[in-house]
């Protein structure tokens, strides 16, 4: 009982972090292009020129590495025996966690390389994921739902 009385908070400040980080673009965007269904994502997509690869891009792999890093070295620490087993163990499998997510966002955000051809389900799969891949943020913010 006392366990599910500080489990909860957390969750739910991790919850609040995980909304908060996904809908904080969509404060500068008009209330009419957000009811249009337009992103300036979109408008920024259909523009021929070339651009030099995106910050956008960068902060998600560098999540992803750093959160790496950090369950790495909890595991060590543990190993070591530094840390408590319990509270490493938790820790390092929440900056995987992270560490997943952050990679997702990565290979979502990427533009698609290759016509998609075919039948069977290889196909449909890479339909899905480039499906997935026209809103980033939504999808990597249900890939961590409960």
């Amino acid at each position: 009982l006392t366990a599910a009385l500080f489990e909860t908070p957390f969750w739910l400040i991790v919850a609040l972090v995980c909304n908060w980080w996904t809908l904080r673009r969509l404060a500068r965007i008009s209330e009419r292009s957000l009811l249009a269904g337009q992103l300036a994502a979109d408008v920024r997509a259909s523009s021929p020129e070339p651009r030099a690869p995106s910050p956008v891009l960068r902060t998600p792999l560098s999540g992803a590495i750093v959160f790496s890093f950090v369950g790495a070295a909890l595991m060590v620490a543990t190993i070591a025996g530094t840390l408590d087993r319990t509270g490493a163990f938790f820790g390092a499998g929440i900056s995987l966690l992270a560490a997943c997510l952050f990679l997702i966002a990565f290979k979502l955000r990427r533009p698609a390389r290759r016509l998609l051809d075919g039948h069977g389900w290889w196909p449909m799969m890479r339909l899905g994921v480039r499906n997935a891949a026209h809103r980033p943020g939504r999808a990597a913010h249900c890939a961590r739902g409960r």
